[in-house]
């Protein structure tokens, strides 16, 4: 087997362009007027071009994103970010990673895999902050064992050059340096929101420059609107589109269409990639005290196969009063209603979750009834057991059914599995 750099970095850079160009060609189908130009807000229903034209419409909505963070330290210039990465003439030798959140992980895995040493170095001592600590712990072992080597609590002093090329990285309390070819700084993402003229309609920004927007993405000013990573919410590609939908429905379609942040799934595409939704176990003691921590701690077949040790590590964490998790609490609407269509998905990890093959049982105590929340994630073995257990809550006109709670390949609604409800009743 034969890796060139080139070949990787080229396919990527077209697959960008394929997007570009689709996109442009959904646009260019539905009428949609553009103008690759910078625009300068000017008031509250005007933009000026970089042409010097002057746009006016009954509603402006900013889009613009986030921007990768350089701190400020000496040397920052020999450093990149993840906007260079793709754009290296050849892939480096040796690689020094600044931060530890999920583009860094990412792009730790790349690298490793590739051939490259990586070092990442992080100024704390947790790497991918707000996911489960056990699945943060398990990504650590794995990937040192894959050779990433870790430097926690070293804050970056400076980063000289030297006539060879080779770079030094000096760590604050540090005796000697961490040499590297390349140094990828990945700390974080700042609002996009520099030199857009804001201030001439009035819109207030946050701490971090963020555009403050209320729930209906609205700013200070009411004409102007703000959906993505530019309001600094949560910078999920799928959140954000989620809150352009949102907006195109309120303004456009006459809905108060509101979006539920309280339960997002999200996916660091590392190596192995980490996954989850709802509250981490210590948030969960936190917010009810007693719980129940249903874990599978397993060797997959691939690995057997490769004879590698590593192995996956599922967990369901539930509410040990109700035996409600964060995922059965999404369905338990008191309306009967089941669409996953207000869902968010991680992109593009459905395929990924749907194959941990957990089925949902859902459970009406009469056929009339609403659904409620007797809703458990089982194993397909579990289902007459589970349904010994809910007897006393069942009438003799109860429906049980069986659904993929992930399967959202059917328009975003839940799909019976391949069991019917005749078997699952016997």
């Amino acid at each position: 087997t034969k890796f060139d750099w080139p070949t990787l970095r080229d396919a990527v850079l077209r697959d960008v362009d394929r997007l570009n160009a689709a996109y442009t060609s959904t646009l260019e189908t539905h009428k949609v007027e553009r103008f690759l130009e910078r625009a300068v807000i000017t008031g509250p229903h005007s933009v000026r071009l970089a042409s010097g034209r002057d746009i006016t419409a009954k509603h402006i909505l900013v889009a613009t994103g986030a921007w990768p963070i350089m701190p400020e330290f000496e040397g920052s210039e020999h450093c990149i970010t993840s906007n260079e990465v793709f754009h290296l003439e050849k892939l480096p030798r040796r690689v020094v990673i600044a931060g530890a959140g999920y583009i860094a992980m990412e792009f730790a895995g790349i690298f490793n895999a590739l051939g490259s040493h990586v070092t990442v170095i992080n100024r704390s001592e947790t790497l991918l902050r707000g996911y489960d600590e056990s699945l943060r712990d398990r990504l650590l072992q794995i990937t040192m064992a894959r050779g990433i080597q870790y430097r926690f609590n070293c804050p970056f002093e400076k980063v000289v050059k030297r006539e060879d090329g080779v770079l030094e990285v000096w760590l604050k309390g540090q005796p000697d340096p961490v040499l590297a070819d390349q140094v990828l700084v990945a700390a974080g993402r700042k609002p996009n929101t520099a030199g857009l003229g804001l201030e001439n309609a009035g819109i207030a920004l946050g701490e971090r420059g963020e555009i403050v927007v209320d729930e209906r993405a609205q700013t200070s000013c009411p004409s102007i609107y703000a959906v993505g990573d530019v309001t600094d919410r949560v910078q999920l590609t799928p959140v954000a589109i989620r809150e352009g939908q949102a907006f195109a429905d309120r303004v456009f379609g006459n809905k108060d269409v509101r979006i539920d942040y309280s339960c997002i799934p999200s996916a660091v595409f590392s190596q192995p990639p980490l996954a989850g939704v709802g509250p981490t176990e210590g948030q969960a003691r936190n917010k009810y005290g007693s719980i129940k921590v249903y874990s599978s701690d397993f060797r997959p077949m691939k690995n057997i196969f490769a004879h590698r040790p590593e192995r996956g590590l599922y967990k369901m964490i539930v509410d040990a009063a109700t035996d409600r998790s964060g995922l059965s609490a999404a369905f338990d609407t008191g309306t009967g209603s089941l669409s996953l269509a207000a869902w968010f998905r991680t992109h593009p990890a459905v395929r990924m979750l749907r194959a941990c093959q957990r089925p949902v049982l859902v459970v009406r105590k009469a056929a009339a009834q609403p659904y409620q929340s007797l809703l458990v994630a089982v194993d397909f073995s579990q289902v007459s057991q589970r349904l010994v257990e809910l007897g006393s809550a069942l009438q003799p006109s109860a429906r049980v059914e069986l659904f993929h709670a992930i399967d959202t390949t059917n328009e975003g609604k839940l799909r019976y599995a391949e069991v019917s409800e005749r078997a699952i009743r016997a």
